[in-house]
This record gives C-alpha cells, sequence and structure tokens, in this order.
C-alpha cells in the first residue's frame, strides 16, 4: 500500500486569547519605537507543530501518513499521545541536546493571531541531514508523494534534496518558513515541486519576493492551493483556479491548525489518484479539507477535535 510521508515540525503549542485587537493595541503606540505587552489568559499547553498534526488529522480520516520530525528531550509526553492514536513515531529524529520545539500562539478578538516560535531540537537538523535523507531513501518505494511542511531550513532542505534524488513528487508548504529561503530557493524549489501550499498573506509575500502574481506562481509547479480562511480556498490546476468557499461553523473557539487540517484532508483524498488528477478530484479534496478544519476550527487546540463521530482518543 502506498504511502503519504509528512515531515515538518513536532512542538508543543501554547495558547493564550487576548481580549482586545491587535490593531487596536498597536495604533495607541505614539513611538517609532515598538514596545508593547498583550495582557493574556486562558493559557493552555497542547500537542502540536505542522507535521504532527496533519498526520493526527489524516488518522481521524483512518489514513496512515508517515511522520517524520525532529523532537527533543521533552518528547515523551507527546510521543505517548501520538502512540495512544495509533500513529508511528519510529521515523522522528530524537535530539536530546535541546527541547522539543515550541509555539506560542496569541489570538485575539478577530481570531487574528501573533506566534513566537522556538525551534529547540529541531535547530540542530542540520546535524542529521544525512539521517533524514537516508530514511526518505528507505521509505521511497512505498510513497506515493511527500509534503514538506514548516520546520528548521536545514530539515526542509535535506527532505526536499531526498524526494527529489528518489524521484519522488512533493508538495512545498514554506508557511512561516518562508524567511528562511532567499527569492532565488524559493523558486527554484517550487519550479521542481509538484505542488505548493500557502495561506493568503503567505501568497502575497511570495508574489513580492518572486516578482510575480498568483497565476504566474502557479505555472511554475502542477498545483498550487492557497487557503484564504472564512473566504474558503483556491485551487490553482491547469491555469484556472477552482473556489471552494467556506462552511459555517457552529462554534468557532480556536482557528490554531486549521491550515493543517486542511491540509490532512486534501492530500488523503489524492493518494488514489496522484498523479492523474482532474477540477473534480481536485474540488472534492477542497471540500474534505474544509470539512476537517471546521471540526477543527470548533475545538481548542489543534489535536482535540473529532470527526464523524470517531473520538480524538
Amino acid at each position: 500500500m502506498q504511502k503519504i510521508l509528512i515531515t515538518g515540525s513536532l512542538a508543543y503549542d501554547q495558547l493564550t486569547n487576548f481580549q482586545g485587537v491587535f490593531q487596536d493595541a498597536l495604533s495607541a503606540q505614539k513611538s517609532n519605537h515598538l514596545s508593547i505587552a498583550f495582557p493574556v489568559i486562558n493559557k493552555q499547553i497542547f500537542f502540536g507543530g505542522c507535521a504532527g498534526n496533519i498526520v493526527y488529522n489524516a488518522k481521524l480520516l483512518e489514513e496512515d501518513f508517515i511522520l517524520l520530525g525532529i523532537a527533543g528531550k521533552d518528547f515523551h509526553t507527546y510521543e505517548k499521545w501520538l502512540q495512544k492514536n495509533k500513529i508511528n513515531t519510529s521515523h522522528v529524529i530524537r535530539e536530546n541536546r535541546d527541547f522539543t520545539s515550541e509555539a506560542s500562539v496569541v489570538t485575539d478578538l478577530k481570531s487574528q493571531q501573533i506566534t513566537v516560535f522556538y525551534p529547540g531540537a529541531a535547530s540542530l537538523a542540520k546535524k542529521h541531514s544525512q539521517k533524514i535523507k537516508q530514511t526518505i531513501s528507505r521509505l521511497a518505494p512505498k510513497l506515493v508523494f511527500a509534503h514538506i511542511a514548516p520546520n528548521d531550513r536545514h530539515f526542509m532542505l535535506a527532505c526536499i534534496d531526498a524526494c527529489r534524488q528518489n524521484k519522488i513528487p512533493y508538495f512545498f508548504d514554506p508557511g512561516q518558513a518562508m524567511s528562511l529561503f532567499s527569492a532565488a530557493e524559493l523558486r527554484s524549489i517550487t519550479k521542481h515541486a509538484f505542488g505548493l501550499f500557502l495561506n493568503e498573506c503567505e501568497l502575497g509575500l511570495l508574489s513580492k519576493l518572486l516578482k510575480l502574481n498568483p497565476p504566474q506562481i502557479a505555472q511554475l509547479c502542477t498545483l498550487m492551493i492557497v487557503t484564504l480562511g472564512e473566504k474558503g480556498s483556491d485551487i490553482y490546476f491547469q491555469k484556472k483556479k477552482i473556489h471552494i468557499p467556506s462552511r459555517k461553523p457552529k462554534i468557532v473557539k480556536d482557528p490554531t491548525g486549521c491550515g493543517d487540517a486542511y491540509r490532512a484532508g486534501f492530500l488523503a483524498n489524492l493518494a488514489s489518484h496522484f498523479p492523474n488528477l482532474t477540477p473534480n478530484i481536485l474540488e472534492r479534496a477542497g471540500k474534505s479539507g474544509t470539512k476537517l478544519a471546521m471540526a477543527c476550527l470548533q475545538s481548542l487546540g489543534t489535536q482535540n477535535h473529532k470527526f464523524h463521530g470517531q473520538s480524538a482518543n
């Protein structure tokens, strides 16, 4: 059975809420020197990281994605959670010289977020580049494609190199790691990718860096998916744009991880058709991703929601 490889970050998420709107607080600053504090409430710590979130969401769909990431000396609690959810952790690289990555996320009343990310063990990825490549090479015969989610620059480059060397189609998902790459690198990586995942802000940044508009960026690879939050998502394929409308949630609790949930739903719907995709297949994939993202939106944290009556435990 062919599998989907998910590479990226594993992290502990510290989530808090700001009882205001970020722009209002920032506009009150009268100086060119920024010095501001956001008083927050509702501190909670959850399991997260892009790779961990995607694999967890895939499991809700009864899909066994392969997880590859780097974890630190405090990973044991997270690992127990993944194993409890029947997720294989045997390919996770252990780095005991630092802690597992940590994301501190503050959400305001408009569901806008500010994230401070501590890479921890993942920042030592360069040391493990050869092991990362060897792992992907061993897995290559069983892979239909790979998804390169945000992580340390050296980790992502090792994954991309291994995919290219082993002729594994890959989706490039730079996310918050986009600033780690030059414009030339981003262009080259995108040109060699099968697909590209971005949110609306990331698309704007990439357009600025590459000096290309969205349709032009989409022409660099076969497929480009842009998530638009409450406006849905756009799928660029064969010089056309397929719009996937959003769904109205019953309640909004936390937007953290919705993009990862969308990716899991989308990717899970491609495996049996890949690489022979059609607009109809992609539309179904987009709708599946949207449904899973809505389930995540209605739960606090990135790995605490249920789907189709399944338990997250």
